[in-house]
């Protein structure tokens, strides 16, 4: 299955800012109900484990929420509907119970609280790859498209070739004959 920051669709500038927020959360694996493994992962004696739904869906997300930046799956978007997404000159607003914010460069705070990371972390810059690889995967999809075309446009001009040699090697002869 695939993980969850695979099927994350981020506006453009935001991914620092989801990252933050998700954390390990990003490598979580997508199924169809995280309740039907819990059984398993009871019996799990040490590792890590995270499992998201996949299931998509319309969730509540506020306008100016992190999570109406996001498209993917509905729980995860409904854990971003929560955070508010500033831009990083935005001064800090008042913030309710429950309620953070975070800048587009990762700056998430809450009542009382402000958490900032900034690592080499494999996850940090994941959903820009993972943007990265899917255009690079849409281009190498298009060149071999391209690349099929021109084979068979080279396969018909040396058909063609063959011909005309042919017919050139034919007046040849018969002019020779004549």
């Amino acid at each position: 299955q695939p993980r969850a920051g695979s099927v994350l669709k981020v506006q453009p500038g935001w991914e620092t800012a989801v990252e933050t927020v998700l954390g390990s959360l990003l490598e979580a694996v997508t199924v169809d109900s995280p309740d039907d493994y819990r059984a398993a992962i009871a019996s799990l004696a040490q590792g890590r484990v995270a499992l998201v739904s996949d299931v998509g869906g319309d969730v509540d997300a506020p306008a100016g929420s992190l999570a109406a930046k996001v498209q993917g799956p509905a729980a995860v978007r409904r854990l971003l509907a929560t955070v508010r997404a500033l831009d990083d000159d935005a001064a800090a607003p008042a913030l309710g119970d429950g309620e953070s914010a975070i800048t587009r460069g990762g700056e998430w705070l809450g009542p009382g609280w402000l958490r900032v990371l900034r690592s080499g972390e494999a996850q940090q810059g994941a959903l820009a790859r993972e943007r990265e690889i899917q255009a690079l995967r849409a281009d190498i999809d298009a060149l071999a498209k391209k690349e099929q075309a021109l084979n068979e446009g080279l396969t018909s001009m040396r058909d063609r070739l063959l011909e005309a040699e042919q017919h050139r090697e034919d007046a040849q002869r018969a002019l020779y004959l004549a």
